[in-house]
């Protein structure tokens, strides 16, 4: 585990994927969609941007920040703005 790592992710924003990424770097088990949300976390520059134009990136239609043109799209990653409720088994 590299423990800077660890220590830039507990200090990032909070946002989706902050505690998905932490408890990865902490040897937890993660379901898919828990890695995939701590993997975007990670490349968003811990949380620092708030949208996400990498549709070249695998993960893109996975991303909680993707960028959508879809109207009834609700999600950047800001947990502390996000109104949805909680997705089931689903901490935030």
């Amino acid at each position: 585990m590299d423990s800077r790592l660890l220590e830039s992710a507990k200090k990032g924003k909070k946002r989706s994927g902050q505690k998905d990424l932490i408890n990865y770097l902490q040897g937890k088990r993660l379901t898919q969609r828990q890695a995939i949300r701590g993997k975007c976390y990670d490349c968003q520059g811990m949380g620092e941007a708030s949208e996400c134009d990498s549709e070249e990136c695998v993960l893109f239609p996975y991303s909680p920040y993707k960028i959508s043109t879809d109207p009834t799209f609700k999600g950047n990653g800001d947990v502390e703005n996000d109104k949805r409720p909680p997705e089931p088994g689903v901490e935030r």
